[in-house]
């Protein structure tokens, strides 16, 4: 059972000329986001960009989905996070495969080798273990926001 949950929004409206109005948006967080909440720690967004602590949405997260970048386009996401000091969350569809949303095997164990290379600088970790500390610094610097 995994505790990270993916969506895709293009998939609850299907004409890709709908206008999504603040109503619509609305709409869709309280319906659908705010139904599993208490199920699930996390939900991806469909874009990417690289949000810091204080701007991350845990049922809205950004990422970067890997498409056939080479080694340096890998390292640029994670120099620039780094830099940042940003959350950057990579998706892997394929590794390999050869299908369309691939990346090289060889490419792929250069980047894996980049990240234990640079692990005193960053940190490694699946979804469901980088949720807690997010939540975690949110409550205590709660008042930071209001």
């Amino acid at each position: 059972f995994a505790t990270t949950f993916m969506y895709t929004r293009c998939s609850f409206f299907p004409s890709k000329h709908l206008r999504l109005t603040k109503y619509t948006r609305d709409v869709y967080k309280r319906q659908f986001i705010d139904g599993v909440k208490n199920d699930f720690i996390a939900a991806r967004a469909v874009r990417h960009e690289l949000p810091k602590i204080n701007e991350i949405d845990l049922y809205n997260v950004d990422y970067y989905m890997v498409n056939n970048q080479n080694i340096d386009q890998l390292k640029a996401w994670v120099d620039e996070a780094k830099s940042t000091h940003s959350l950057l969350v990579i998706l892997f569809h394929g590794v390999g495969s050869g299908n369309a949303l691939d990346v090289s095997d060889s490419v792929h164990r250069q980047f894996l080798r980049y990240l234990e290379n640079n692990q005193k600088d960053i940190y490694i970790a699946p979804m469901v273990e980088m949720a807690e500390p997010v939540k975690e610094w949110k409550v205590k610097n709660r008042s930071l926001f209001t």
